[in-house]
């Protein structure tokens, strides 16, 4: 997954976050977005997939416009297989462009005020099924707070396709 991910989305281990952050980010996102499987941080099972037992807020093509909007400072994403034999997250500035990547992974803001959830089934070619975007419960609260900061920092927003 790792090559993939590197090769889709630019990611490799100089993007990799220390395993000490990367499993209080992991436990911290299940509680959010995936309680009933917080379970599988070190420990999940094969052939299961969490975006199979998240609430799903916006899906499809919806999702995928507001994935597109959202600014933050960082992201960081998450690979299905964390937690099976991994424990790597990486760390982006850059928010991923979305793409029909046949890939399962999360990507997030530090304050996780939302998720996206990429799927292997979406696309054209595929059963439809995904992406998803999720919502933390304070999601605009928290989201102001994403675009208040990178207005501090004098960031410029990323263009929108």
């Amino acid at each position: 997954m790792s090559d993939l991910l590197n090769e889709k989305l630019g990611v490799g281990p100089e993007s990799e976050i220390e395993e000490k952050l990367a499993l209080k980010l992991a436990t911290e996102w299940h509680s959010l977005f995936c309680p009933k499987l917080l379970r599988w941080v070190k420990d999940k099972p094969k052939n299961c997939f969490r975006w199979e037992h998240v609430s799903r807020d916006v899906e499809g093509d919806e999702a995928k416009s507001l994935y597109s909007s959202q600014k933050a400072r960082t992201y960081f994403i998450m690979p299905e297989e964390f937690g099976h034999k991994r424990t790597t997250i990486y760390q982006t500035d850059e928010l991923p462009e979305y793409g029909d990547y046949l890939l399962d992974f999360y990507v997030f803001p530090k304050n996780m005020a939302w998720s996206m959830a990429f799927t292997h089934e979406s696309g054209p070619k595929m059963m439809n099924l995904g992406p998803f975007f999720l919502k933390h419960p304070d999601y605009k609260s928290l989201q102001r707070k994403n675009e208040e900061s990178l207005q501090a920092k004098g960031a410029s927003y990323p263009v929108n396709a």
